[in-house]
């Protein structure tokens, strides 16, 4: 399989947020060196259709669960966010502990980073004077 192109990881963010919100789910997908982490929300069923969805989809290879749980409310509200690591300054937090052993051995360490990103991408780009949401 080969590495996606940033415009290809591009397109994916947009096709994501396109379609998952249009079906009611919202999170959180990272990429780095290859590989992603995402957590999905919704409604029970519709998480379940979008998981077989995800694992028939041939783009997908190797992929593994963390965690699987109920939730009391959703935490990543308005459309699924998508952030390319690889993009990011090396000294970024979170942006090297992309590994499944140490996160499958900690989804609280998971959580921390889907969470950290999901609201640093959301930082206004000019300090706070404006109501745009930053993308990289």
């Amino acid at each position: 399989m080969k590495a996606m192109s940033c415009e290809e990881l591009a397109a994916l963010g947009e096709e994501c947020k396109s379609f998952d919100g249009h079906v009611g789910i919202t999170g959180m997908l990272l990429h780095r060196g290859g590989s992603f982490l995402q957590v999905l929300e919704g409604r029970s069923s519709v998480v379940s259709d979008m998981m077989v969805r995800i694992e028939s989809d041939p783009r997908h290879k190797d992929l593994r669960i963390i965690c699987d749980r109920m939730i009391a409310g959703r935490e990543f509200k308005g459309s699924l966010g998508f952030e390319d690591l690889d993009a990011l300054p090396e000294d970024t937090p979170f942006r090297d502990s992309f590994d499944y052993k140490t996160l499958a051995a900690d989804p609280g360490l998971a959580h921390q980073a889907l969470v950290f990103f999901f609201h640093m991408r959301q930082r206004p780009v000019d300090g706070g004077n404006s109501s745009q949401a930053a993308y990289a």
